[in-house]
């Protein structure tokens, strides 16, 4: 017997979907997965899956194979700003780990300042002892990249505030990954397709990168 995961498109709408088999093959419910209860995926395109070649290689897929976790990505390619209604949504879902990704989106620094500690204390709010990760982009130094990296470092600052202000208030579920150390630098230039968005290889070392620490978190 084996067991198979079936990814739907990252993009394209599914209107129908037919699975064949043969005719002597049986068919068993699944095993249950190690961990039931959802990791959910807030963030932008990268976290949808952007430029994967294919579904299964999305980072967050990644990541929740290696954990053997059910998982709901919640990446919206051009959108996730920040807005104070996703928050609510997700607010209402019964999680195990959030990873709030959506840098790449806001609009501008300013806009991530309004909104970043905003959306988090919603959730935090209604979720007092969730496990919440923070991750900033995931940049290197390279021409290709074409962006301003003064405002880069401006933006890795607003997500690390809320994470150092919840931490003085002492709360203890909340953990901060830096997207600076996401890629190797050695073939920095191989991890994404266009500067920003990451190639297969890019999407392997940001799941290399987030899976010790939901891992910690998960144990």
């Amino acid at each position: 017997m084996r067991e198979w995961t079936i990814y739907l498109p990252l993009y394209c709408g599914v209107e129908k979907l037919e699975i064949g088999i043969m005719e002597d093959a049986s068919i068993l419910p699944p095993k249950k997965q190690t961990i039931e209860k959802p990791i959910v995926y807030y963030g932008p395109s990268i976290t949808q899956g952007a430029c994967a070649s294919r579904p299964g290689n999305a980072y967050t897929h990644i990541v929740s194979r290696w954990l053997d976790a059910n998982f709901i990505n919640y990446g919206f390619g051009g959108n996730a700003k920040g807005e104070p209604e996703l928050a609510r949504i997700i607010t209402s879902m019964d999680m195990s780990v959030l990873v709030i990704d959506y840098d790449y989106n806001a609009p501008n620094p300013k806009h991530l300042k309004a909104t970043h500690e905003a959306f988090f204390k919603i959730i935090r709010e209604k979720n007092p002892l969730l496990p919440i990760v923070f991750t900033t982009m995931a940049y290197y130094h390279h021409s290709m990249a074409k962006l301003d990296y003064g405002e880069i470092e401006e933006r890795r600052d607003i997500i690390y505030e809320t994470f150092d202000k919840a931490k003085m208030a002492r709360d203890n579920n909340v953990y901060f990954k830096d997207g600076y150390e996401f890629f190797n630098k050695e073939i920095a230039d191989s991890c994404t397709v266009d500067g920003i968005h990451p190639s297969d290889i890019g999407m392997l070392y940001m799941a290399k990168a987030v899976y010790p620490i939901l891992k910690d978190i998960l144990k």
